[in-house]
């Protein structure tokens, strides 16, 4: 009897753990720090990744992005390029601390907010 509980703890524990695991995932995302007139300027999706990697956090997608917001065109200027990386829900804080926000911040019942595009 004690046996079967506890294989049946263990199979139910095992099992919440699966859960966890693959159904919390949420993307995020960050500007490129790329400026208007400067080329190859801002960060690359490859370093925003390890960005965090570095401090633990796995990223299971990357990709490249732009905000749908409208930005005065002026040498110098910020750009609406973003980086879109998908992390577990539980490592949102660690990269909120980091400047990367949940992308359904971005949109609306309407509309997501941004369109993804090819990484340059």
């Amino acid at each position: 009897m004690l046996r079967a509980l506890i294989i049946l703890f263990s199979t139910a524990l095992l099992t919440a753990c699966g859960v966890a695991a693959d159904g919390g995932e949420v993307q995020v995302y960050r500007s490129t720090g790329a400026v208007q007139c400067e080329a190859n300027s801002g960060r690359t999706v490859e370093q925003a990744q390890a960005q965090l990697e570095d401090i633990g956090v796995a990223v299971s997608s990357a990709a490249c992005g732009s905000q749908d917001i409208m930005v005065m065109t002026v040498c110098g200027a910020g750009t609406t390029d973003i980086h879109l990386l998908t992390i577990a829900r539980v490592d949102l804080p660690q990269a909120e601390a980091l400047g990367y926000r949940a992308v359904a911040e971005l949109g609306s019942k309407k509309a997501p907010g941004f369109q993804t595009a090819t990484c340059q």
